[in-house]
């Protein structure tokens, strides 16, 4: 007995992706308990209609009248999904058809069908779709909420090391546990959308296997190439992460205030650094990263602004008087001194000599 799957694709301007789509996906499009269903964020590029000449009769189609973002396009796949599970696919990423369908027979066989959701590793791919790291357990376990809590904790300590299980792809999610406890994409949030709608689902305590098969290939892009570096968006709205560590502390404290004994729980203290490490990391990340949209002198001074903002907001700057680069996986101890003391025009020197360094 196999469980039924809802393979969600959101399409915005994808269209020169669609073809290695097809590749990706024709094999599974037969199949009786899976299911294709694609969700255009009025695309102007004709990504959904190309995609939907391209699996014909094989998937369904949900065009939206207006672009909403990729938030409020998830939500319409949980809502129209017709499946016992769903699972979220990009448009530029890949999926292992086999590994899928090995994936799927197994659930029943090691007796998880009843999880809430399942963890599986994934592939990190370059653009010339050469392997550069697989991340994720390779294990087949239950998760207990002692474990889930643990988690929580190592991603907001080392949020770049420890983020593969925040991702919301490479994951099967119960559509029912979903529906149930309304648990929603935020549409207000610009990135970090996935780290909060994990965090919602753990807040609800769920039930969670790991399975170790990796069905799913994650393509990196460079900053400014994908939805996540966005020309054209202030700085600031690439600053979802800090309601998402607040999200990931309430279920942390959820988690672990019903899990068994055993070893001990961190105190108050440990879990505000925790949050401090990743709001630092995650601060600097992005202000380095945001610096491909500095072309020319103009450009330079209005982000130069934008880090004028940013360093005002108190839950920011009080961060960095805990945040300790070196013990959240690396990073300069002097940048974080510049933010620390708000040296605006410092920081954004800094920040775009990191961009050309690291990227160009």
């Amino acid at each position: 007995m196999d469980i039924s799957l809802t393979i969600g694709i959101t399409l915005f301007n994808k269209a020169k992706y669609i073809e290695n789509l097809a590749n990706s996906l024709l094999g599974l499009a037969s199949i009786s308990n899976i299911e294709l269903l694609f969700v255009d964020d009025c695309s102007t590029d004709n990504s959904g209609f190309i995609a939907k000449a391209r699996f014909s009769n094989y998937a369904r189609f949900i065009f939206l009248p207006q672009n909403a973002g990729v938030s409020a396009a998830r939500n319409e796949l949980i809502a129209h999904s017709s499946s016992e599970y769903l699972t979220f696919l990009d448009a530029d990423d890949f999926i292992d058809p086999g590994n899928l369908l090995y994936l799927i027979r197994s659930i029943y066989d090691v007796n998880l069908a009843s999880a809430d959701l399942i963890l599986c590793p994934y592939k990190n791919l370059n653009a010339q779709g050469e392997v550069i790291k697989y991340s994720g357990s390779f294990f087949v376990s239950h998760k207990t909420h002692r474990d889930l809590s643990k988690l929580i904790f190592d991603y907001l300590l080392i949020p770049n090391r420890n983020d593969d299980f925040v991702q919301c792809f490479s994951k099967l999610y119960r559509r029912d546990f979903l529906v149930r406890e309304k648990i929603m994409f935020d549409p207000r949030l610009k990135n970090f959308e996935d780290v909060d709608f994990i965090a919602q689902i753990l807040f609800c305590s769920p039930s969670v296997a790991n399975i170790g098969i990796p069905f799913y290939s994650h393509v990196v892009h460079a900053p400014g190439l994908s939805e996540t570096c966005n020309m054209s968006r202030s700085l600031y709205s690439h600053f979802g992460f800090l309601q998402s560590t607040n999200k990931m502390i309430l279920a942390y404290k959820v988690l672990s205030c019903s899990s068994d004994g055993g070893e001990s729980k961190p105190t108050e203290g440990e879990l505000e650094f925790a949050r401090c490490q990743a709001v630092g990391a995650y601060t600097c990340i992005a202000l380095i990263q945001n610096c491909a949209k500095v072309t020319n002198w103009s450009s330079f001074w209005g982000y130069y602004a934008e880090v004028v903002s940013i360093l005002k907001n108190e839950s920011i700057t009080e961060s960095f008087l805990s945040y300790c680069p070196r013990k959240a996986g690396g990073g300069s101890p002097i940048f974080a001194l510049f933010v620390k003391y708000k040296l605006a025009l410092i920081v954004t020197l800094f920040s775009l000599w990191k961009y050309r360094e690291r990227y160009l």
